[in-house]
């Protein structure tokens, strides 16, 4: 399942529980390590499924003497304890965050309160930072990476050096020979 590219195609999956389901698998939105405690449990401890119970999405426990089931509030979900949020409202956050909206329009749009959604957002963002800092650097030789070091602007102090854009061209700077033109030049990508 591709990931959505509009809102009509992510409410769809958000509506059908079974791509809803399909979804969550698909981007590690729980955690696929987790073991049941019950010492009814202890062949095989790890035998879960997602299901909804009661309309909630839970994390069920398949052994028959069992049937142990965690919620989205619980650690098994990569989420927040402290949260009232069901799963789906989470998963409609992590969507408006993911489509850059503001906190006061997703507030609007999902009726979530503006502060529960700031949190979220940091936690997304942190989330983010932590899965950047574990990649691999870009190397190789299939990677080129170029840097445009004319939109490096320095700051100007005492009205001096740096006075154009230089990724701007203006009237004066279209000339060569201007004397307020910045050093360098700059370059088109391949």
């Amino acid at each position: 399942m591709d990931f959505p590219k509009n809102n009509d195609e992510f409410y769809k999956i958000k509506n059908n529980p079974e791509q809803l389901i399909e979804f969550i698998k698909q981007n590690e939105l729980y955690n696929k390590k987790i073991e049941c405690n019950n010492h009814l449990c202890s062949r095989n401890p790890s035998n879960f499924k997602l299901s909804f119970v009661k309309k909630r999405l839970v994390l069920r426990c398949m052994n028959h003497r069992c049937r142990r089931y965690f919620s989205a509030r619980s650690p098994v979900f990569n989420l927040s304890k402290k949260s009232n949020l069901n799963m789906e409202q989470i998963i409609e956050l992590i969507w408006y965050w993911s489509q850059d909206h503001s906190v006061r329009y997703t507030s609007e749009q999902t009726g979530v309160n503006e502060k529960s959604i700031g949190k979220w957002f940091n936690k997304m963002r942190q989330i983010l930072y932590q899965k950047m800092l574990k990649a691999p650097p870009m190397r190789g030789e299939k990677y080129s990476v170029q840097i445009d070091e004319s939109l490096f602007q320095g700051k100007r102090k005492y009205n001096r050096g740096r006075f154009l854009k230089s990724d701007k061209k203006t009237e004066e700077s279209s000339n060569p020979g201007s004397k307020n033109r910045n050093y360098g030049s700059r370059i088109s990508g391949p």
